[in-house]
């Protein structure tokens, strides 16, 4: 199949061509020995060149992570409200705490949807005192994110008592995240109370909207007796999973009416202070937010970041190493 001489002569292609690298190495080697000083400049820079330009890369490539991991993120989305007072364009993701239990009641395009408070916890197990942050939540915010279980069940969050540690939060209270059933005080209005770990979590990652030390009901949040038939009283967000990605977008017509009769009292504010109407005469609408944009948003909405700004780093990142190349 092969002649022989086809062999002999690739073989001797071979041996011309590492000859040939040898000599470009020597004459390399060369030149930077006889020109140590400037190509030690011109190594360190190109080198620092590509470290700054990989910090970048990853820091762009880390903002435009946020909230992807979650494997419902394509059809989850943070609602908020849109109105517009003295003829500007208002949008407000605090939300009133019947809204999320009218919703899920009336509208069928929403599979799971809980409230999202935020708060602290003072926890004592025995002489040991610390301070967590607290996120007051609804049993479907566990159908809605992935929270990864590494102690107890979340069924058990059913209880009206429930306390979820991260942890990290289990391991600074307890030194251990065994610590399944272990009782411990929360500081409440009414003072010290008994609770009981029910299930310990993993930490959420760095590259998330979602972060939480521990997690209790929403009914616990403070003054939850006192708003929970308030529409016009707004103190946490909400997030929902709709039945197909298509429904965020529909999520704004599918409430027209819906906002007509639940926030009539906001909407005859409105009206008496004048305040301007979209095309189609709505003072107020409710709108849905995608979770992968709750990051990275100019709607000053979630923990909104200039959408620019990782792409500016991407271009800043090529820009650094043309620069160097070129040199």
């Amino acid at each position: 199949f092969l002649r022989q001489h086809h062999i002999f002569r690739n073989n001797k292609y071979s041996d011309k061509e590492a000859t040939m690298i040898k000599l470009f190495l020597k004459t390399a080697w060369r030149n930077i020995r006889k020109n140590s000083f400037f190509s030690f400049l011109h190594i360190c820079g190109l080198s620092l060149a590509f470290m700054v330009a990989l910090l970048l890369f990853l820091s762009a490539d880390f903002e435009l992570s946020f909230n992807r991991h979650y494997s419902l993120a394509d059809r989850t989305a943070l609602l908020y409200t849109t109105s517009y007072p003295k003829q500007e364009v208002s949008r407000n993701d605090v939300l009133p705490q019947p809204l999320t239990p009218a919703l899920k009641a009336e509208i069928p395009s929403i599979e799971a949807i809980s409230r999202y408070g935020n708060g602290g916890l003072a926890m004592k197990h025995g002489a040991k005192e610390i301070y967590l942050t607290s996120r007051y939540i609804d049993a479907d915010f566990f159908n809605i994110f992935d929270i990864k279980v590494l102690r107890g069940k979340l069924s058990d969050f059913a209880s009206i008592d429930a306390v979820v540690l991260s942890a990290k939060s289990a391991i600074k209270m307890f030194g251990s995240i065994d610590c399944i059933g272990q009782d411990f005080q929360i500081f409440t209005p009414k003072g010290w109370e008994n609770r009981m770990v029910t299930a310990v979590v993993a930490d959420q990652p760095k590259n998330t909207s979602i972060d939480f030390q521990s997690l209790q009901r929403f009914e616990k949040m403070p003054l939850y007796e006192e708003y929970k038939n308030s529409w016009t009283n707004s103190n946490h967000t909400v997030f929902a999973r709709f039945k197909n990605r298509e429904d965020i977008a529909l999520f704004k017509e599918q409430t027209k009416t819906f906002v007509q009769r639940k926030f009539a009292e906001n909407v005859k504010q409105l009206k008496q202070s004048a305040a301007g109407t979209d095309k189609e005469g709505n003072f107020m609408l409710l709108e849905a937010l995608p979770l992968n944009r709750m990051h990275l948003n100019n709607l000053g909405l979630g923990d909104a970041t200039n959408p620019i700004y990782p792409w500016m780093l991407l271009l800043l990142t090529g820009l650094i190493l043309f620069i160097a190349c070129s040199n």
